[in-house]
């Protein structure tokens, strides 16, 4: 349902700015609404999952904590 109510005032959004530029088209920059929305959202991608096993990640977190351990000394 919140998926739903999120694309509904997405599709309000994007039709407002649609409607901005709307007065300045012409028969040659016409571009329709659902285009319009499509090169947006086509901007708009998912962040790509990352493909990282649980041991590359323990291993990058323990990595950071040693650099950040060994930053906080100096002070």
């Amino acid at each position: 349902m919140l998926k739903k109510a999120n694309e509904k005032q997405n599709d309000s959004i994007l039709w407002d700015m649609w409607l901005a530029k709307y007065p300045w088209m012409d028969k040659d920059s016409f571009i329709s609404f659902n285009d319009f929305k499509n090169s947006i959202l086509k901007k708009v991608e998912e962040p790509k999952k990352s493909t990282k096993t649980k041991e590359e990640i323990i291993t990058q977190s323990e990595k950071i904590i040693e650099a950040w351990k060994k930053g906080g000394n100096n002070k």
